[in-house]
């Protein structure tokens, strides 16, 4: 029952719910569920700025579609690094079944300037996922895109000779078990899980992927969460070199105080990613004396991560230093529009890696 209530007051449908039980005459128990309809659908359109440049964006979503509680999300993000456009379909209980049912088309441009090349990216995917025991979750999947890669003006040689169209089919999956009271901003429980990818059937370059994770989250005292998240992941081809696409980084969010896509293997100035990555956070909220109905979020935290590992050159500067950093966030989605920061003190670092300890962004709907 608490399973089925949490469900409901997180699928987005409802601004109250509220239950009863009561004991008849039989002695049966009955549930009475009472809930309050909000409204589901949202068209929203902003633009923003920050330390990682400037973005334009816009989404239409509908979190009810056909009344069956089917999400269909669109989104487009115009950026200075990245243009970035997506359809999502997902049925949470496909067949009444119980079972989610999710598809995404996908088309992006990413044109970094720390990574030497521009590529130009079509995904299509299909995916579902279902409880397998109490809290143990399964998600298999299968998806496959066209990558076309363009090396810059300025980039080495290496990095041009990797130039070309390729074609990529995957199957993945992740098994995970799931525990916490929310899916946003939980307070309470923890998820662990693991996760692989396979790709081999009509792709350029096949190849394994692999994934580790876990995160925990408990509210210690009043206003203050702390958290814990780790991932480790990995990626090698079978009988060639993983194309720059699929390499692996550290976003900007697990290790702050570090520029986006700025550490890690190097070659002639140009950040290339790694076949392995690692990032782990400890983090904790605390009271800021605005008003709670702000919604505004403040916390420290402390993070480490690397990423390492090439595979198809020795003339790449591959330091295998672990990057550390410890700083302070702020973040507030205000009546103009979100607004977050974060400073970040770099404790340990390579002396190729790019630091930014100053993260800022701002943005506006309407």
């Amino acid at each position: 029952m608490r399973n089925s209530i949490t469900k409901l007051q997180g699928s987005g449908l409802f601004s109250d719910v509220k239950y009863e039980m009561k004991e008849d005459a039989n002695g049966q128990i009955l549930l009475d569920i009472s809930v309050t309809e909000e409204p589901t659908g949202e068209i929203s359109a902003g633009a923003g700025f920050g330390t990682t440049g400037a973005v334009i964006s816009g989404s239409l979503n509908e979190k009810n579609f056909l009344g069956k509680g089917i999400n269909l999300n669109s989104s487009i993000n115009l950026g200075t690094e990245n243009v970035f456009g997506k359809i999502i379909y997902t049925d949470p209980d496909y067949k009444n079944s119980g079972n989610s049912l999710s598809s995404k088309l996908s088309i992006e441009k990413n044109y970094f300037e720390s990574t030497g090349y521009e590529n130009k990216l079509i995904e299509l995917s299909f995916s579902t996922r279902y409880e397998i025991y109490e809290n143990i979750f399964f998600n298999p999947g299968i998806s496959s895109d066209f990558d076309s890669v363009t090396a810059n003006s300025g980039a080495s040689e290496l990095i041009k000779s990797r130039e070309g169209d390729f074609f990529t089919s995957k199957l993945f999956y992740n098994i995970d078990k799931d525990t916490r009271n929310r899916n946003f901003n939980p307070t309470d429980g923890y998820v662990v899980g693991i996760g692989q990818g396979l790709s081999f059937l009509l792709s350029d370059i096949p190849y394994l992927s692999n994934s580790v994770f876990a995160s925990y989250y408990n509210e210690y005292s009043k206003n203050f969460v702390g958290s814990a998240k780790a991932q480790i992941r990995s990626i090698n081809a079978f009988d060639k070199n993983i194309k720059f696409s699929d390499r692996l980084y550290v976003g900007q969010n697990n290790i702050r105080g570090f520029a986006n896509r700025g550490i890690g293997p190097v070659l002639d100035g140009d950040f290339i990613g790694g076949n392995y990555s690692y990032y782990s956070n400890l983090s904790s909220t605390f009271p800021n004396g605005l008003p709670d109905k702000w919604n505004a979020i403040t916390n420290i935290f402390f993070d480490v991560a690397n990423v390492w590992g090439v595979d198809y050159t020795d003339s790449v500067s591959d330091n295998d230093t672990i990057r550390s950093s410890i700083g302070i966030g702020f973040s507030w989605v205000s009546p103009l529009g979100p607004i977050s920061f974060t400073y970040a003190e770099p404790i340990s670092k390579s002396s190729s890696d790019k630091v930014e300890q100053f993260n800022f962004k701002i943005g506006s709907a309407f």
